[in-house]
């Protein structure tokens, strides 16, 4: 699977050489259409400047979701990624501002509906946890689908 629509959850095992749990299934598929949707939708890769370093990756994936489950912070290398992007300084993790920053706008600098719907779609199938992501019947009944 491509890196750039990987979920989080199948980078971690990879990253833990395994040890992580392999608890991918359909929720994951759920991920990896969100990627998919915002390419389509935004003719962009969503998770760009990370496609070749699984640290970046993950930094990535957390300036839109929010910081890191416990679980998954020992196979994270931080440190390898703070220098290579600003040595000594802080990882800023601000969900809402990432996804203000990268939402296509209007002339005055606002977002139209259509973009705040299928981004209000995107952040309910981005989560860390699988439980929590919705399933193709839930996601049917999105707005943005429905138009």
């Amino acid at each position: 699977m491509p890196c750039i629509i990987c979920p989080p959850e199948l980078t971690f095992y990879k990253l833990s050489g395994s040890q992580v749990k392999d608890e991918w299934g359909l929720p994951s598929d759920v991920w990896s259409m969100a990627c998919m949707i915002w390419e389509i939708v935004f003719s962009d890769v969503m998770l760009a400047q990370g496609s070749d370093d699984n640290n970046r990756l993950i930094y990535e994936m957390m300036k839109l979701i929010g910081p890191l489950p416990e679980r998954w912070k020992p196979y994270w290398n931080s440190k390898t990624l703070m220098v290579q992007l600003c040595y000594g300084c802080n990882l800023t993790i601000d969900p809402d501002a990432a996804w203000k920053k990268r939402c296509p706008t209007e002339n005055d600098g606002d977002a139209t509906d259509g973009v705040i719907t299928v981004v209000d779609l995107l952040r309910d199938m981005l989560c860390w946890e699988l439980v929590a992501r919705p399933t193709a019947a839930d996601l049917l009944l999105h707005p943005w689908f429905a138009t």
